[in-house]
């Protein structure tokens, strides 16, 4: 029984060793987007969606800013995004599923999740964080802009006119 429990203990200590690390982030790329939700939307009528259309990247600024060519970017990953109301006592329960997918500008048929939020719990308030996919955003945060669907499937009706604002950050990586 000994030598079992060393062995498991042992196998513990080597997968925990094998992990591969993160390289280092040598700046953050941020972006507050803001959209309406409007009033009255159908739990019954399917997924609804926001576009917002030809957000500047600011690739050069933060290429400028941090003494960097395009060139040395070699990968961009998601940090954080949420969902914020901008009046109190507005909130997001009634959605029950939520994606933010980015777009290129010029081409729609090429889009791809980069956060979601699943089974968001009924009792969210007035900020609604998403988790990180893992699809790589790169090449999309390297041109000088892209496009964001906001995409949302209801549990319940949407209760009011909601303004809201999409923090989105991404960290551009050390080689």
């Amino acid at each position: 029984m000994k030598k079992l429990l060393l062995s498991i203990f042992a196998l513990l200590i080597f997968t925990s060793s094998c992990r591969k690390e993160e390289p280092p982030t040598l700046f953050t790329m941020d972006y507050d987007l803001d959209f309406t939700i409007p009033t009255g939307l159908n739990p019954f009528g399917g997924i609804y969606g926001v576009k917002i259309r030809n957000i500047p990247s600011n690739i050069e600024s933060y290429l400028i800013a941090n003494n960097m060519e395009l060139e040395d970017i070699v990968e961009i990953d998601q940090a954080f995004a949420k969902l914020t109301a901008d009046f109190s006592g507005v909130e997001y329960g009634f959605i029950r599923n939520a994606t933010v997918r980015i777009l290129e500008s010029n081409d729609s048929t090429n889009y791809n999740p980069i956060f979601e939020r699943l089974q968001v719990p009924d009792n969210t308030g007035p900020i609604l964080d998403m988790i990180p996919t893992l699809i790589d955003p790169t090449d999309f945060l390297k041109r000088e802009t892209f496009d964001i669907w906001f995409e949302m499937e209801l549990r319940a009706f949407s209760p009011s006119l909601l303004d809201s604002q999409l923090s989105l950050q991404f960290k551009v990586l050390d080689k």
